[in-house]
């Protein structure tokens, strides 16, 4: 009888240490952390007569990661050629998770192994998305024809920059809209935050702890109107992921 020998590596580690033996040619690894390694298999066989095989190529996981804002990019999955005859190009289906459906929802599918997400970010009513991409590929085998096998990644979670919106300009006129007769600051999962207002000398105008508030274009006092031109600020909130940041910029205050 056959007996198996297999070996494992971690992450991009090509040192493969010995994991156990079977008499049959599966083994059940049980000692893993699927959701931020990846994983390389290899096997050797030992006939009845205690002769060895070479190592196999590697069967390897997909390791999902981002390299850089708004991209994705996994390992690629790999199947020995030598259990199969035949094997179409492995493809990649994109997939992100739905909270309304409770389920991960197909975006795309590809031969990459890197995609852009930052549309899905941008339209993103959550402050972070859960990703996963599925590998796929169809093989012959002396025993099967366009068999289906595939593998999954791990899950990975892209936090979702939050976004603060400032006007460029107002006119506190009384005329309207609503709109422009403030500064009023809006934020996108944004918890809480403060902002300052100065003039062109540095002097603070307006000052504010929450971003709630607005400003008239009155001077510090709150009564007198403030001159037209240009006024400097900066703002310091929170994210919903805990994130501390800061936008600064100028807002050009019509009389």
């Amino acid at each position: 009888q056959n007996k198996y020998i297999f070996y494992r590596a971690e992450n991009d580690n090509q040192v493969f240490e010995k994991l156990g033996e079977r008499n049959t040619n599966v083994f059940d690894d049980v000692a893993i952390s699927a959701e931020i390694k990846s994983y390389c298999y290899k096997y050797q066989i030992e006939d009845k007569c205690a002769v060895m095989s070479e190592l196999s190529d590697p069967f390897c996981t997909i390791m999902l990661n981002s390299k850089s804002q708004g991209t994705l990019n996994w390992s690629p999955y790999l199947i020995p050629p030598d259990i199969y005859t035949n094997a179409s190009p492995v493809d990649y289906s994109l997939e992100y998770f739905d909270e309304g459906f409770n389920s991960f929802i197909p975006m795309k599918t590809t031969e990459k192994l890197e995609q852009s997400v930052q549309d899905l970010l941008d339209a993103a009513e959550q402050s972070q998305i859960k990703f996963r991409v599925m590998g796929r590929q169809y093989v012959d085998t002396d025993l099967f024809t366009n068999q289906f096998i595939n593998s999954y990644s791990n899950p990975f979670i892209l936090k979702v920059p939050p976004g603060l919106f400032a006007p460029s300009a107002f006119s506190p006129d009384g005329k309207g809209p609503d709109d422009s007769e403030s500064f009023k600051i809006m934020g996108k999962f944004v918890t809480s935050g403060s902002f300052k207002i100065f003039d062109r000398w540095g002097a603070t105008v307006f000052e504010a702890d929450n971003l709630a508030a607005s400003w008239n274009g009155t001077e510090k006092n709150g009564i007198k109107p403030a001159p037209p031109g240009t006024y400097a600020y900066i703002i310091n909130a929170v994210s919903d992921n805990g994130l501390l940041f800061k936008k600064t910029g100028s807002v050009l205050l019509l009389r």
